[in-house]
């Protein structure tokens, strides 16, 4: 236990569902404060089911999403506001927040209606793809007036600071609760996909079924491996509809099962054998530490940022390298460059990159070396053990 009295903290992020990399990390870390003798309130947006366990109390606004852009505007004055009543009301000594528009909420509250409490924000993503132009020049006026501004790795740090002259960061990762991992990994699958998992060879992926994932890359790819072989997507998505189409396009749907979103991933984990991310960019992959957990071969994409400093600690952010990186805990694959977007075969042929993603997942499926290899990643998951990132928050407290 902390030897000073507990802090009180308001933790803002857009709701609190299964599936969400920002939600998934706010409960886990509320949970750790929680433990550690500190009072945790959520302020979330929406009320989303299925929800993440969480310990604390939930104070959710219930909006509704698809608003017009002056509605819109309207609703972030007024969050920002609300945001500062809860603080005063609720006597928060520190407040944590997640993700682009929470993070500019939460500091207006205090630019404009004089919301004392520590800033603590947290940026979740590849700030130059991942947000709006009008966003990044909020960021570029507002994140330097936070106490600190929370990244997860060096790359998005240096980003920050070169890009946006931002440069009250620091570095924490994410948290990881590999005792948790193993017992959610004895759970069983849901008997509906039980069928799924038989003897052939089962590559994995999980994700929002957004553009930033690059599925359409991963169907293309995938039509060149071996017809023993099948593809679990586990997620949910606005192109859900045009990725199944561009299955049955390519002529695969036998071979590849689009699941949706399930509350345990990861007895899933545990009886596929490969996992794959195709992310066009990304912030902090947690899914990545979640599929080493369970001591199996993971292939990425090397995009910015995350890939690379999970899977290779052993390589600098910037460092030069020959694809495909056969790395201590991972293997990176050439990022994805061309826009294909949702094209059969015969409209346009597979990207280098896609090719290289093919022979991949071949090589790692009749490779028993490569298997051998990655059968002991669990070790890299210590690293994020979850009383080394607490103390860490803690230090920010």
């Amino acid at each position: 236990m902390p030897e000073a009295r507990g802090k009180n903290i308001l933790m803002v992020v857009s709701s609190l569902k299964i599936g969400g990399g920002a939600e998934r990390s706010a409960t886990l870390l509320g949970k750790s404060l929680c433990e550690r003798g500190h009072q945790v309130t959520y302020l979330t947006f929406y009320e989303e089911r299925p929800a993440c366990e969480y310990q604390g109390e939930n104070i959710c606004l219930g909006y509704k999403k698809n608003k017009n852009p002056l509605s819109d505007a309207f609703e972030i004055l007024a969050t920002a506001r609300k945001i500062r009543d809860i603080c005063r009301e609720r006597d928060i000594d520190v407040l944590i927040s997640f993700l682009t528009r929470m993070n500019v909420q939460s500091l207006l509250s205090k630019t404009l209606f004089g919301n004392k409490v520590r800033m603590l924000v947290s940026v979740r993503n590849n700030p130059l793809e991942g947000d709006k132009r009008w966003h990044r020049s909020l960021m570029k006026y507002l994140y330097p007036k936070a106490h600190k501004v929370v990244v997860q790795t060096d790359a998005i740090g240096n980003i920050l600071n070169d890009r946006l002259s931002i440069n009250n960061t620091t570095v924490i990762h994410n948290m990881a609760d590999s005792g948790a991992f193993r017992e959610l990994s004895n759970e069983n699958i849901l008997r509906k996909h039980e069928r799924v998992f038989d003897n052939d060879f089962t590559f994995i992926t999980i994700g929002s079924l957004t553009k930033q994932k690059g599925h359409w890359h991963l169907i293309r790819a995938f039509k060149g491996v071996s017809e023993d072989t099948k593809l679990v997507v586990l997620g949910k998505g606005p192109l859900e509809n045009c990725l199944k189409g561009l299955v049955r396009d390519v002529g695969i749907e036998d071979r590849i099962f689009f699941l949706g979103e399930v509350r345990n991933i990861f007895p899933y984990l545990k009886a596929a054998d490969c996992f794959v991310l195709t992310s066009i960019f990304e912030g902090y992959p947690n899914v990545l530490i979640e599929a080493l957990s369970q001591d199996m071969p993971v292939i990425s994409t090397d995009c910015i940022s995350g890939p690379r400093e999970i899977l290779c600690p052993e390589l600098s952010p910037n460092a030069k390298i020959e694809y495909p990186y056969m790395g201590r805990y991972g293997i990176l694959t050439k990022p994805f460059v061309a826009e294909t977007g949702f094209r059969t075969l015969n409209d346009r042929g597979l990207t280098r990159e896609e090719t290289m993603l093919g022979r991949l997942m071949a090589q790692v499926k009749v490779n028993e070396k490569i298997r051998d290899r990655y059968s002991d990643t669990s070790v890299r998951v210590k690293d994020f053990d979850r009383l080394t990132v607490v103390r860490k928050w803690e230090e920010l407290l």
